[in-house]
């Protein structure tokens, strides 16, 4: 294994540990947004910053789904289809 090779797989790691930590964090929201919900005294400012923040998370996860699925197969398939 050369040195690109172990820091492509660190960076993979990171990716991975990153997307978690997001996926980890949306979830949180989404329980606090819906015990916020069900709750009388609801303050709507908050819960649409909730609910921006929770916005924003699922589209920083997508990016990093789909950069993680672009590095991999660029990696992995494309030195293969050049021979």
């Amino acid at each position: 294994m050369n040195t690109s090779d172990k820091i492509s797989m660190k960076t993979e790691e990171v990716l991975r540990v990153e997307l978690e930590f997001f996926r980890q964090e949306h979830s949180d929201l989404d329980q606090a947004i819906t015990i916020l919900s069900n709750s009388a005294a609801t303050d709507r400012l908050m819960l649409q910053r909730l609910k921006k923040k929770k916005l924003q998370l699922k589209d920083k996860i997508k990016r990093l789904e789909e950069s993680t699925y672009t590095r991999y197969y660029c990696l992995r398939y494309i030195p293969i289809i050049l021979g």
